[in-house]
């Protein structure tokens, strides 16, 4: 019924995807691998879609009312959002492949999926600090201040990488390592199982 509930937002959130695509490929040309970063972060704007349809829509009081439990209508959520991030990984991880092999700088594939596994750990934290504040307070209430957090943390995250003039060998070192991504990944799910645990709690006390 999540999945339903969310068909208005659906549109209007795969043409900003898609745009996204477009300005970062113009912008970072010989950088198919950057088309990654872009469309995983797109995914921590996700939220704000999601919670600002259920108060147009007054799904929250419609679920109050049904026989489902408020566990599951977070669970579900979660499940929905984790779905889509996991389809953006691999769509993004298919148009980075497809641009190195034509604009002619092919990419290994672990390199491609270890930004794959980074960029999903920065969307599942980002995606993490906004779900328990939404759940508690619902879109209206929560205002600009979980969307500030997603640009703050997309700025800050850009000017400490221009920052960095010498990449340590360590880090080369595990971006070459093929458990970065399945520990990545993992890595993320945990971020989100622990979110999940906070939004169910506080979603439960909260008064629609």
């Amino acid at each position: 019924m999540d999945v339903v509930s969310q068909r208005s937002a659906a549109s209007s959130f795969l043409l900003a995807s898609v745009i996204a695509i477009v300005f970062a490929w113009r912008a970072t040309q010989g950088h198919p691998e950057v088309v990654i970063a872009v469309l995983m972060v797109m995914t921590a704007f996700l939220p704000i879609y999601l919670f600002a349809t259920d108060e147009r829509g007054h799904f929250d009081a419609l679920f109050s009312i049904l026989p489902i439990s408020r566990r599951r209508v977070v669970v579900a959520r979660f499940l929905g959002l984790t779905l889509v991030m996991v389809i953006f990984a691999a769509v993004s991880v298919g148009i980075a492949e497809i641009l190195s092999r034509t604009g002619g700088t092919p990419i290994a594939p672990r390199e491609l999926a270890t930004v794959a596994s980074c960029s999903f750990v920065a969307a599942s934290l980002m995606i993490a600090v906004q779900m328990p504040v939404y759940f508690a307070m619902g879109a209206a209430r929560a205002g600009m201040y979980p969307r500030a957090f997603v640009f703050a943390a997309i700025f800050g995250s850009t000017l400490l990488t221009g920052q960095i003039d010498e990449v340590p060998t360590w880090v080369l070192r595990a971006a070459a390592s093929s458990w970065l991504g399945p520990v990545g990944v993992l890595v993320g799910l945990m971020i989100l199982a622990i979110s999940l645990a906070i939004s169910v709690r506080l979603y439960t006390r909260r008064t629609l």
